[in-house]
């Protein structure tokens, strides 16, 4: 049985084959995986393709590009070449949505112009997704990593920036957003649901906040909620190599599924 689930690749160790996540996320039953630019790193977009066929797998996002907001001229040139290279590799692997962080505020004085500089830039690159049928999926980020991660903080902004483009949508991540007082109403559908849903169970660890499994009845009404609001899109299960603490991905993986999701579908 196929879920509507994906497993995101940045839970997989450096060094571990991306064959062997991708053989994992088959056995577990998920429709598709999220996967990142070490995966492409690691194999070259047609090979891939060929091997998600293989295995029955969709590609629900690809992550992530942007980082539009470091003033350094080089950088820039070299970030605005990666971002073609993205939204072409999202073509040829048919993603559900290419991710876009922003870049964070910190070598700028004023907060408003990197958040300018971001909007520019994103409707840049949402002319060059529309041209060969990709969608772009704006990330809002928790406002705690602003100056490192992203200006686009909540919901609200979010919206109010793609509203005027053609190829952009959002991303949300309940780390990110479970704090956001939009969220319910976004799960609801209402003004429109993301084009991915990111899940996880949002903790404190060795004095910090991260990502974990399994989901609490919180989380898991945030699924409900969307699914039985009618969305359709993919619903990602988002955790990074640093919120492991040492325990194996494909043992972490499995206890949650197919057991938990089978009994929502």
């Amino acid at each position: 049985m196929r879920y509507p689930f994906a497993v995101n690749h940045y839970i997989w160790p450096a060094g571990w084959p991306l064959g062997d996540f991708l053989d994992l996320a088959a056995r577990l039953g998920a429709g598709s995986v999220a996967l990142t630019r070490r995966a492409l790193s690691e194999m070259a977009p047609d090979r891939l393709r060929r091997e998600l066929y293989r295995r029955d797998l969709s590609v629900s996002s690809l992550n992530s590009a942007g980082y539009f907001t470091d003033p350094d001229a080089a950088f820039q040139a070299r970030q605005a070449e990666e971002n073609r290279r993205l939204v072409q590799a999202a073509a040829t692997l048919e993603a559900g949505a290419l991710c876009v962080i922003t870049g964070g505020a910190g070598a700028f004085d004023r907060l408003p112009d990197a958040r300018a500089r971001f909007v520019d830039k994103l409707g840049a690159l949402d002319g060059e997704a529309e041209a060969v049928g990709v969608t772009l999926g704006l990330e809002p980020i928790h406002p705690a990593e602003c100056l490192t991660k992203g200006v686009c903080n909540s919901i609200h902004q979010a919206l109010d920036v793609i509203r005027d483009l053609s190829a952009t949508r959002l991303i949300v991540d309940l780390y990110h957003s479970a704090h956001d007082p939009e969220l319910g109403a976004l799960l609801g559908g209402q003004p429109a649901h993301p084009v991915v849903l990111q899940v996880c169970e949002p903790v404190m660890r060795a004095g910090a906040m991260h990502r974990d499994l399994p989901l609490s009845d919180w989380a898991a009404r945030c699924v409900a909620t969307a699914r039985d609001s009618g969305f359709q899109g993919a619903i990602e299960v988002e955790l990074f190599e640093r919120d492991l603490f040492g325990r194996d991905p494909a043992r972490l993986l499995s206890s949650v599924f197919p057991s938990v999701w089978a009994a929502q579908y």
